[in-house]
């Protein structure tokens, strides 16, 4: 999959005419076990300190998760999705969206207007790179060892802040995460460099 996005810049809120900065992107890279529970717990807190509504949790295919009540804004932004031919679906404070072409994350993020997550699986590519370079931050999953210590050193070379982000999270704790509840405490605290590189 290839995945193209323009630049994120500075937008006017045409109401308050202030200049805003745009809701953060940021792509969790390496989405093994625990994975997919870092990306819900992270698009969480980023959409509690912007004060958003929801947040976006894109992907590219795979993700299990349990399903839970949807807050209403989750809700439209879901159908909204859908009706652009994104496949979709609300979770509490989570859209969670299947990315299936090329411009799906920047059709989605336009859409949803909060935070966005991108869980990303697949092989990096250049395509792939290019978009990366224009994200807000990017997150390494793992720990220790040559291999993603050469991982580290290659994402840095892209631009953005690069943070790592153990995993290996209680069943409970990431089943919450996942379903757009909450994030609990060690999530809180594993992903709060995060939030402090983007903030």
């Amino acid at each position: 999959m290839s995945f193209v996005l323009p630049a994120r810049a500075r937008r006017r809120d045409s109401a308050a005419g202030a200049l805003a900065l745009a809701a953060p992107s940021v792509a969790v890279l390496g989405a093994g076990r625990g994975g997919g529970a870092v990306a819900a717990a992270l698009a969480l807190r980023l959409a509690a300190a912007g004060r958003s509504s929801c947040a976006l949790l894109a992907g590219d295919g795979g993700l299990v998760a349990p399903r839970a009540p949807a807050a209403g804004a989750a809700s439209r932004a879901a159908r909204a999705l859908q009706a652009r031919e994104i496949t979709a679906c609300a979770s509490g404070r989570l859209v969670r969206a299947e990315l299936g072409d090329a411009g799906a994350f920047a059709r989605a993020d336009a859409v949803v207007g909060g935070p966005a997550v991108l869980l990303l699986s697949a092989p990096r590519t250049d395509a792939l790179d290019e978009l990366l370079r224009t994200l807000d931050a990017l997150v390494l999953l793992g720990g220790d060892g040559e291999v993603a210590d050469l991982a580290l050193t290659s994402l840095r070379a892209l631009g953005p802040p690069v943070l790592r982000v153990r995993t290996g999270w209680a069943p409970l704790a990431a089943a919450l995460a996942l379903a757009g509840l909450a994030a609990p405490a060690p999530f809180r605290a594993a992903v709060g460099p995060v939030l402090e590189a983007v903030s």
